[in-house]
């Protein structure tokens, strides 16, 4: 019978293991024939013969500590095989290519390295890196087989750092990472990875302050305009680039999309925000001008009569101005202007309100002409200036002979795209309308219609307040079909003041005006002629020049108080006058308080003539800023008494009163 040495548990025959401990049995088997041996020799020599002795059995402690090496050794051979397994490159590959078709970025980011310490890797970045695969699902088994060729290469000991270097700038198929084999894990087994190659953005943009953003992350402000600067490293993948310009006026955005998955390490951005400059033109306006710049109806702080230009906003039409400013005779808003080019025009005389008035005038005053023309008195007009009374009257004096015994106004259709308004040089606000006249003519056989295009010039009388018709000319352009028409529903016929008509007119039943002295009318129409023209080159030239001093007096009070010089304002000042002493003053006490005064606004409202001068009434408006910087807005109503100097210019004299206004 054969036992084990190591247990001493009874052996069967034939069995090559220890059903106890795991012993092999031929090394217990060769130990037993040679115990036997021992065994046999000693029986002959030494005893007599007999059964041999069993050997002892081995203890439950022995055999634990045996059990346990054995479980140990099981364990660290299976730890092994199994710490083989997992990490195994190819193992890695199909680890990888599991988690990418699973949209597993976290994964994902655990089997990715580079050796930029520079680039984080975390779930978070490697959203770019799944968006590519997730847009171009077909090149995510391309990608597997080139790892698994680069697998195989490692096998065969070939150096992929070295060779993918030496093809990657020519060769735009070669993907951003690589498989590399990077230290061991657990000391013992090679440790594999996915290498990904970091990648640069290189954002340009023209405008300084705009926020640059990379995936709705914040990554830099430009701080110059034509701004350019290199940002990373990113994990190769797709990515949103964003420029956000705030401004006044809008806010501009840009957005790119860009892909960092070829093999080029940089890509430039260039944020291109489509925002222009505009340059605009509001016509011919006073350097005092003020108004108000609206931008898809939110005002902005510019005033468009004193910038010509502003931006940058966008120029497709998107967007919207609109212009407000006030006036002599009331504000005005402009229509919505399509800001759809980098030049805009636009003219106050489009304004519908202020059309409608110069329609309205011009047509009457047509109708008043015809009376005139029929009655030989140019009384009959009534909204005119009396440049335009003395033009009808020298016209009459020269005579009326003309082909036709009647004539009825008939109405007058405006082309409402040619309204103007400038300010002249005389400074008055002047406004034009091209319209057509529409009339009857009976040349003695019945009416006959006839139409006249004009251009019709109307000047605002500050000191009567309203629009006057100041002249009209032939006008040759053709016109647009945004018209409207101004018609008489029961057209007036007047007989025509002719030496024919003179012997018949009491027979024409068809004359409406009751005005008939024609004897004397020739002769009133010579003395109103020379009256009015005598009246209106005073009347014109004293108001247009003592606007033009009052608005340099103020402009030189302004910068004196400003400059703290007084002899900035001296000229303007006679020095024989109670103002002289008055505004030197008030010159050093508001400099001494530390007070600054902001002329808004300023119009002269009346001129007046009186002995030895003139009694000018004005309107101011300012901001007070006071020495400890409250800023009060006031109104004021003043009366200045204006006389002339010794050395023959104007000078402000007195100023008689000046009254706060809400």
């Amino acid at each position: 019978m054969l036992f084990c040495k190591e247990c001493g548990k009874q052996l069967k025959k034939g069995a090559e293991f220890c059903q106890e401990c795991g012993r092999p049995v031929e090394q217990n088997s060769a130990q037993q024939t040679s115990l036997q041996g021992n065994y046999s020799g000693e029986r002959i020599s030494n005893q007599s013969p007999q059964s041999p002795e069993p050997p002892k059995q081995m203890s439950k402690k022995t055999k634990g500590k045996l059990i346990a090496a054995g479980v140990a050794i099981v364990l660290l051979i299976g730890g092994y095989k199994a710490g083989e397994h997992f990490t195994d490159k190819d193992r890695v590959i199909e680890r990888f290519e599991t988690a990418v078709h699973n949209n597993d970025q976290e994964a994902v980011a655990h089997l990715l390295s580079s050796q930029d310490s520079n680039l984080e890797i975390n779930k978070e970045n490697v959203k770019g890196f799944m968006t590519y695969f997730q847009k171009h699902p077909d090149e995510i088994n391309d990608m597997i087989d080139v790892l698994k060729v680069e697998s195989q290469a490692l096998d065969k000991g070939i150096n992929l750092d070295k060779e993918l270097s030496s093809s990657y700038e020519d060769d735009p198929e070669v993907l951003p990472f690589q498989l590399a084999q990077r230290g061991k894990t657990a000391f013992l087994f090679d440790k594999y990875t996915i290498e990904v190659k970091p990648r640069y953005l290189q954002v340009e943009t023209d405008y300084k302050d705009t926020a640059i953003y990379v995936d709705g992350k914040k990554v830099g402000t430009a701080f110059s305009n034509h701004f350019s600067k290199t940002y990373g490293p990113y994990l190769p993948g797709i990515y949103k680039i964003e420029g956000k310009y705030k401004t006044g006026f809008v806010d501009l955005v840009t957005k790119d999309t860009v892909s960092l998955m070829d093999n080029l390490n940089k890509k430039t951005v260039s944020l291109d925000l489509k925002g222009e400059d505009i340059a605009f033109d509001l016509g011919t306006n006073p350097p005092d001008m003020k108004g108000t710049l609206l931008i898809d109806g939110k005002k902005v702080k510019v005033n468009p009569f004193k910038n010509s230009e502003f931006g940058p906003v966008v120029t497709d039409g998107s967007m919207s101005m609109k212009v407000a400013a006030n006036f002599p005779w009331g504000e005005m808003t402009s229509k919505n202007i399509p800001i759809d080019s980098n030049e805009i025009h636009y003219n106050f005389g489009r304004d519908k309100d202020l059309e409608n008035t110069l329609m309205k005038i011009a047509a009457a005053e047509n109708k008043n002409l015809f009376k005139v023309y029929s009655t030989g008195k140019p009384n009959a007009l009534e909204n005119v200036t009396n440049h335009y009374k003395r033009a009808v009257a020298e016209s009459i004096g020269d005579g009326m002979d003309t082909e036709y015994s009647r004539i009825k106004y008939v109405g007058s259709t405006f082309d409402l795209n040619t309204g103007e308004l400038n300010y002249t040089d005389e400074g008055n606000w002047e406004a034009t309308i091209v319209g057509k006249e529409l009339y009857g003519i009976d040349y003695g056989s019945g009416f006959e219609k006839e139409e006249k295009v004009l251009k019709y010039s109307l000047v605002y009388d500050e000191t009567k307040k309203k629009w006057l018709l100041d002249d009209v000319e032939d006008a040759y352009d053709s016109f647009s079909e945004n018209v409207e028409e101004v018609k008489e529903e029961h057209p007036t016929v007047y007989q025509m003041k002719t030496a024919k008509s003179e012997e018949s007119r009491n027979d024409d039943s068809e004359v409406i005006d009751d005005d008939t002295d024609v004897e004397n009318a020739d002769e009133d129409t010579r003395t109103y002629a020379e009256d009015t023209a005598e009246a209106e080159d005073e009347d014109v030239s004293d108001t247009a020049d003592l606007t033009r001093f009052m608005t340099e007096y103020m402009d030189a009070t302004m910068e004196s108080i400003k400059s703290h010089d007084f002899a900035i304002a001296a000229p303007y000042i006679d020095p024989a006058g109670k103002k002289y002493s008055e505004q030197k003053e008030y010159t050093a006490y508001l400099n001494q308080k530390n007070i600054t005064e902001d002329l808004l606004n300023f119009e002269v409202t009346k001129v007046e003539p009186i002995p030895n001068g003139y009694k000018v009434n004005t309107s101011e408006e300012y901001n007070i800023t006071y020495g400890d910087s409250s800023v009060k807005h006031k109104k004021f109503k003043s009366v200045h008494k204006i006389q002339q100097q010794a050395n023959g210019s104007l000078g402000v004299n007195e100023l008689i009163s000046s009254t706060e206004v809400n």
